[in-house]
């Protein structure tokens, strides 16, 4: 690969080494009030990485508890890997994922 090709990479959308995703799972997986996980996407976009996160949780959660479990894993998975410069977390409700027949497909 020519080293215009290696700039043009590094500043284009793609998908990086399929470890990081797995440590977000891992980071994700350790947060307690986390029943599983569904979607992680990870792209690379310049020299950032941004992640896209489906966590599931018990549905009779409150909003707000739900909400402060997305804050808490963001601000987790930010925090041990500081190459991630943005994380948006999902909250999918374990009954609603069991409903559309999803739950086998839980990482």
């Amino acid at each position: 690969m020519e080293a215009d090709e290696t700039g043009a990479m590094e500043l284009t959308d793609s998908a990086p080494d399929p470890s990081l995703e797995s440590k977000v799972r891992a980071i994700a997986a350790n947060q307690r009030g986390i029943i599983g996980l569904d979607t992680c996407h990870v792209r690379k976009m310049g020299l950032s990485f941004y992640v896209d996160l489906h966590i599931v949780v018990n549905g009779q959660l409150s909003v707000r508890e739900g909400h402060r479990l997305a804050h808490k894993v963001e601000a987790e998975v930010l925090k041990a890997l500081p190459q991630v410069s943005e994380v948006l977390v999902h909250v999918e409700p374990e009954e609603e994922l069991a409903v559309e027949g999803q739950k086998d497909g839980w990482r």
